[in-house]
């Protein structure tokens, strides 16, 4: 029989074969640090990357490559002076970026990467009953996989609790409360592997949009109406066995600790008439707080949200059009409507 970690290990290894194989990575440049900081606070995985890149050649570089990991829902580059850096391409699993400040040769490069992962983090075991904490699993790899040799690597992971079921041991691991650390770790050839697992306590919302549709209508009254409907659910481990409201009112503190009843929208500060609406009608359990840069809208469901559960409801409110439609430099006869076009939610 195979185990899990074998598992593991073998399709990172067929991973970083094929990665290796097809890099467009230069050969002058390699790593000198590389500090990764995993955020595994929430359901969506936020990794942040430090990267001193070295250029060995007797050139000037003007584009560097990275890995873009699969399934990521953003991913950008800045450098030093704050400059988003473009990405002009992204192939075989591996993102062309070009530089604001060319690499001269001999000299070092600082850039700072964010990458947003929303599938990374799952359920384990897949469902629990409703007086049962969630415990979670994610999966990466021990050393980064970077096209370029890497010469000094640290990593640090951000637990929302200090309930650690278990974890990837090495001779360099130290748990600091609801902080794992590995490193630092030296002179790490491209394509180096070797499989991470932590498998911990996480409680926060796992609430995840499956749809979101925003509808902007604009009046020649001078207003601009937007609503927002969402498809719901709550993608953390399923619940098993019946629901108890008793349960829940009894011990509120102790029963349910996974499911959620609320949600916290940013709206713009000069956003008025907000609504909270699902299919039976208007939802009054909500709370707004107003200051001079944002609305906050927080909003409450008719019922908590367990794992697997789903609902729909839609937000709506008004802006002036004083701020957020323009009419063109170029053609006065074209109008442009600046507004956000995210979802308000966190």
């Amino acid at each position: 029989l195979v185990s899990a970690q074998m598992k593991i290990s073998m399709l990172l290894a067929l991973l970083f074969v094929a990665l290796a194989s097809a890099s467009p990575a230069s050969s002058d440049i390699s790593i000198n640090e590389y500090v990764r900081v995993i955020d595994l606070t929430s359901n969506a995985v936020r990794v942040e990357s430090t990267v001193e890149l070295a250029n060995n050649g007797g050139s000037t570089i003007n584009v560097v490559h990275f890995a873009a990991p699969a399934g990521v829902s953003f991913f950008s580059w800045k450098d030093e002076e704050g400059n988003t850096l473009e990405i002009t391409k992204v192939s075989g699993g591996f993102a062309t970026v070009k530089l604001v400040n060319t690499i001269s040769a001999g000299a070092t490069v600082t850039l700072n990467g964010l990458s947003v992962l929303t599938d990374a983090v799952k359920p384990f075991p897949a469902s629990i009953t409703q007086a049962d904490s969630q415990l979670v699993k994610f999966t990466d790899s021990l050393y980064v996989s970077q096209p370029y040799d890497i010469k000094t690597l640290r990593t640090e992971i951000k637990l929302p609790s200090q309930v650690i079921e278990s974890k990837t041991e090495h001779e360099s691991v130290n748990v600091k409360g609801d902080i794992i650390e590995y490193g630092p770790f030296e002179n790490i050839p491209s394509g180096t592997i070797e499989p991470l697992e932590v498998h911990f306590e996480n409680n926060n919302p796992f609430a995840t949009s499956t749809s979101v549709l925003k509808e902007i209508e604009i009046s020649h009254w001078g207003n601009v109406a937007v609503e927002e409907t969402y498809q719901l659910r709550h993608s953390g481990a399923a619940l098993k066995g019946g629901f108890s409201r008793h349960d829940l009112q009894r011990n509120p503190s102790g029963s349910g600790v996974s499911s959620f009843r609320s949600l916290l929208a940013h709206l713009p500060a000069s956003a008025k008439d907000l609504y909270f609406r699902d299919s039976i009608g208007n939802i009054s359990s909500s709370h707004a707080r107003f200051d001079d840069n944002e609305v906050e809208f927080e909003v409450q469901m008719r019922f908590p949200m367990f794992g697997g559960w789903k609902t729909e409801f839609y937000v709506g409110y008004n802006l002036p059009t004083t701020g957020f439609l323009f009419t063109s430099a170029a053609n006065s006869q074209v109008h442009v409507l600046n507004v956000t076009f995210s979802a308000a939610f966190d």
